[in-house]
């Protein structure tokens, strides 16, 4: 599938050091492996609350549930969806995820992230943070799934997502806004979020930069909405980045597993949005 200077040694590279959860995946996108055994690991992860935790996000290590834990899980459910031949497959996860994202919701229209919770496990000191906004990514997620919230809940999400300014900023992490501004129309500010996030997001990938804000498990959503050239751009930035190992270089040098999960995210998003023939000699 791709030439042999990239094949070789990052199919190598991901198999060698990544969990066994991305190598399932890599394994049914790239190889003919299992999507029922991807299913499997993802489920590994889901809490009987309906939730997700036990390390899915390898910087919070709870087996307690997070919104953050939950929206990895979706994540790769989505990158794997164009390989399943019914929806079936992922529908009783799903349905028993919006159940705790409804049990969960706040009548503020947010997830509480409680902090003393995840003292106990291992974690990064970002997770004693809030987390206010994950709600949005998720309702977003599941709207896309064609599950969304019900009703009630639907409606406290809305009036939360409605309080909100639109972030005249882009940052890294700032994107559950807009992903639930993509999927879920009934956002009074959809359209003003959208027209924004084009106009910034293309403004951002214009100015020189050593990383690739579109081809991220945060960003990948809003690929459709660039111009052509800038998302070749940002595959030239990937290509070129790849070094000798296989591996691309981790932005985050200190936490060392995140490097086989980044090099990996990047093969799954183009194969996702049909771009993997970029990859080709």
């Amino acid at each position: 599938m791709f030439t042999q200077s990239i094949s070789e040694k990052t199919r190598f590279y991901i198999l060698r050091n990544s969990r066994l959860l991305e190598r399932q995946i890599y394994s049914a996108l790239f190889e003919g492996g299992s999507v029922e055994m991807c299913v499997k690991s993802i489920e590994a992860y889901q809490n009987s609350d309906g939730g997700f935790g036990n390390g899915i996000e390898p910087d919070l290590l709870t087996p307690i549930s997070s919104g953050i834990g939950m929206e990895t899980a979706f994540y790769y459910m989505d990158m794997l969806i164009s390989k399943i031949s019914r929806m079936d497959m992922f529908k009783p996860m799903l349905l028993r995820a919006r159940d705790w994202v409804e049990h969960k919701l706040t009548e503020s229209g947010n997830i509480p992230f409680l902090p003393e919770d995840v003292r106990t496990y291992p974690h990064q000191k970002w997770w004693l943070n809030p987390d206010e906004t994950r709600i949005l990514s998720l309702a977003g997620y599941l709207a896309k799934f064609n599950i969304p919230l019900r009703q009630n809940a639907k409606k406290v999400a809305g009036n939360f997502a409605d309080s909100l300014a639109v972030p005249e900023t882009l940052t890294e992490y700032n994107y559950p806004i807009f992903i639930y501004a993509v999927y879920e129309t009934s956002f009074r500010h959809w359209e003003q979020s959208l027209d924004m996030l084009q106009q910034k997001l293309t403004e951002h990938i214009y100015e020189e930069r050593k990383t690739y804000f579109l081809l991220t498990r945060y960003w990948y959503h809003f690929i459709d909405m660039m111009p052509e050239e800038l998302v070749e751009k940002q595959i030239d930035l990937y290509v070129y980045s790849i070094e000798e190992d296989g591996g691309v270089p981790n932005p985050f040098p200190e936490l060392p597993w995140w490097r086989p999960i980044i090099t990996l995210d990047y093969l799954l998003i183009l194969n996702k949005m049909g771009m993997i023939d970029h990859l080709r000699g």
